[in-house]
């Protein structure tokens, strides 16, 4: 069933060969001085820079055609709504709907085009409004993690080594009043091992400030960029086309 399934998923793109298609007649509810309903499934599917696939949606798009002319598409009405009408396997009723769909077909196709011209430039839009709020978001986030680490250096750890440095040379100069030579030597040592673990520590958070920097740029200027770029155009692939026909009279 699964390469069934895999199958069937590659050979409904174009190029793919030996492709497929489906399309049903029914009879049902259409609208007023329309021969007929052609309800149309398309895919939609948007790719970024990144080659990820940020947009994949599936609707059902309803375009009535009058005298042999496609018309502009009914307004979105819930997929319940279409529900109801039934299947019709007459042979004349499929022989109308091969017509209908013959005549419509040029339309249909033209349509197809403005249509993925018109989704290229909606999610363009939505793609550049997504990513300047995203950008904002990083940036403070980078902002707010820069501070804290500048906090952490000048509050926390650095000034209570200083504090512990500059009582330890207190205690070095009235140790002198005394001549507690052992215990001078053990205070130096004491600075001296403070001091090098107060440079340790500051180039250790230096560190990490300079790699929050190079992580920044990374994600601002390389990496949003690209996800929030559409990669080419959208691609619009027909999946289902079900010609709908008015019901039958009395």
């Amino acid at each position: 069933m699964q390469r069934a399934l895999g199958v069937l998923a590659r050979r409904r793109y174009p190029g793919a060969g030996g492709e497929v298609s489906r399309w049903t007649v029914r009879r049902g509810g259409v609208p007023d001085e329309a021969e007929a309903i052609v309800l149309l499934s398309i895919e939609e599917l948007g790719v970024n820079e990144l080659r990820e696939t940020f947009h994949r949606w599936v609707r059902t798009l309803a375009l009535p055609v009058r005298d042999g002319v496609l018309g502009e598409p009914l307004a979105h009405a819930p997929a319940r709504t279409l529900r109801g009408a039934r299947e019709t396997h007459d042979p004349e009723d499929r022989e109308r709907a091969g017509e209908i769909l013959e005549d419509a077909g040029p339309g249909l196709r033209e349509w197809l085009r403005g249509y993925k011209v018109a989704l290229t430039e909606r999610l363009r839009r939505r793609l550049e409004s997504d990513g300047e709020a995203a950008r904002r978001r990083e940036d403070e986030r980078y902002r707010q993690r820069q501070g804290e680490v500048s906090a952490l250096i000048e509050q926390s750890t650095m000034a209570r080594l200083v504090r512990e440095i500059g009582q330890l040379a207190h205690r070095r100069r009235q140790g002198q009043l005394f001549d507690e030579s052992e215990r001078l030597a053990e205070i130096e040592r004491s600075i001296e091992e403070k001091e090098e673990e107060l440079g340790r520590r500051r180039h250790h958070y230096e560190e990490i400030r300079e790699q929050l920097q190079r992580e920044r740029t990374r994600i601002l200027e390389r990496l949003l960029p690209a996800r929030f770029a559409l990669a080419g155009s959208p691609q619009v692939f027909p999946v289902a086309v079900e010609v709908r026909l008015p019901e039958c009279g009395p």
